[in-house]
């Protein structure tokens, strides 16, 4: 199978078999982060080093040998590797919320209807999520700060509620989404 020579050739290191992966995946993976990774705010170029990163933690994988066969495609594991580190950022920054009062343009009508799903949601939300959530993505305010605001004991507590609260905005967002 190509596949196997191609990782027998990466795991010594072969830049070769890097750059053979590199060219022929990067398109399709590009296309993937374009389509399914990105936050609103993110370019092409963000698909690109993401992809680039994707490739050096494969190749880095292969080497050490942490990859001891390729049973699919290496564009899949290239893939994997990007959803696996989109997830790791969105968890670090909590980046996962659509921004409320981000400017948006006519043409882009994706961004349109998630707006409007957004605002629905937080007026479905019970007052507390909605203020809190609000709060933090919106105005920026760290989990000791709404605590404070708020009246809560610490932002140990904030951060518990504003989890829950997430959780409950993406099933009140997802269900409106199946509505429309």
């Amino acid at each position: 199978m190509r596949y196997a020579a191609l990782l027998e050739q990466l795991c010594q290191g072969s830049e070769k078999a890097m750059q053979d992966i590199y060219l022929s995946c990067r398109e399709k993976c590009i296309a993937y982060a374009l389509r399914y990774l990105l936050l609103p705010h993110e370019s092409y170029e963000d698909a690109a080093e993401m992809y680039q990163e994707a490739v050096l933690i494969l190749f880095d994988n292969a080497v050490l040998g942490g990859i001891k066969s390729f049973s699919a495609a290496p564009s899949t594991y290239l893939i994997s590797i990007m959803k696996n580190r989109h997830r790791s950022r969105l968890r670090k920054t909590d980046n996962w919320l659509p921004l409320i009062n981000e400017p948006i343009s006519k043409e882009d009508s994706i961004s349109m209807i998630n707006r409007r799903l957004t605002k629905k949601t937080l007026a479905r939300l019970g007052e507390r999520c909605r203020q809190m959530l609000v709060l933090r993505y919106t105005s920026e305010l760290d989990f000791a700060s709404i605590a404070s605001e708020m009246g809560y004991k610490n932002g140990d507590t904030v951060r518990n509620l504003i989890v829950r609260c997430r959780k409950d905005f993406a099933q009140i967002f997802l269900s409106l989404n199946e509505e429309e």
